[in-house]
């Protein structure tokens, strides 16, 4: 699918309860709305693999009144497991965008997380005497009507890996995403082609690399 909204970067959108490619990732379907509280019938999502172990999903399961709502779920007890995101959006989720779900070592790249009721980008781990392994980089964090913070709880790693100049988070008070940098760059809304999350994503076989750096 191609982007039906997306980034000047190339980013493509996805509406809910849509997953693009992962690398890599334990994806929970469970955060799709797949995982059954009650018995239901339940029609589960057609699931394809190219050349590169992307894993693609169409025709989306029935959304159900289960799971927690989050858009891409990349862990669970705590347990290590490298898992990689990339070239990604997650956006219009009922709770967060982006979470390790208590993986300390996730690594986020080339992805965008818009307007989501909890936080956009969740990194953190429970148990507090891990040393984290967290790495981000060409990550977007954005809001238009919303607001909200994000949580990037890092543990004795290099802050750098995360806050580099090519990721633009969240930041609540000044109702803005921008990158920590000498030279502070602030999203716009001008970056993106589109933020009409009504309109459904279509995908072409062109798109076979998108990136989020300035410079695209």
């Amino acid at each position: 699918m191609t982007a039906g909204i997306s980034s000047q970067r190339r980013n493509r959108f996805h509406r809910r309860g849509h997953h693009p490619e992962l690398r890599r990732l334990q994806e929970r379907l469970s955060d799709a709305g797949a995982e059954p509280v009650k018995k239901q019938s339940l029609q589960f999502p057609t699931v394809t693999c190219d050349d590169d172990g992307n894993l693609s999903f169409s025709n989306v399961a029935v959304t159900i009144a289960a799971g927690n709502g989050n858009g891409f779920k990349m862990g669970g007890t705590n347990l290590p497991g490298n898992h990689k995101l990339l070239n990604s959006i997650s956006y219009d989720n009922a709770a967060k965008g982006i979470d390790s779900n208590s993986c300390p070592d996730v690594k986020v790249y080339s992805s965008t997380s818009y307007n989501n009721e909890g936080y956009n980008v969740a990194l953190y781990t429970g148990n507090k005497s891990a040393v984290t392994d967290y790495t981000a980089d060409g990550v977007i964090s954005f809001r238009k009507g919303t607001d909200g913070k994000e949580q990037l709880t890092l543990q004795s790693q290099s802050s750098t890996a995360v806050y580099g100049p090519n990721n633009f988070y969240w930041d609540s008070e000044t109702q803005t995403s921008h990158n920590k940098s000498t030279n502070t760059v602030t999203v716009k809304e001008s970056w993106f082609e589109s933020l009409d999350t009504s309109v459904a994503p279509t995908r072409t076989q062109t798109a076979a690399s998108i990136c989020t750096a300035c410079s695209c």
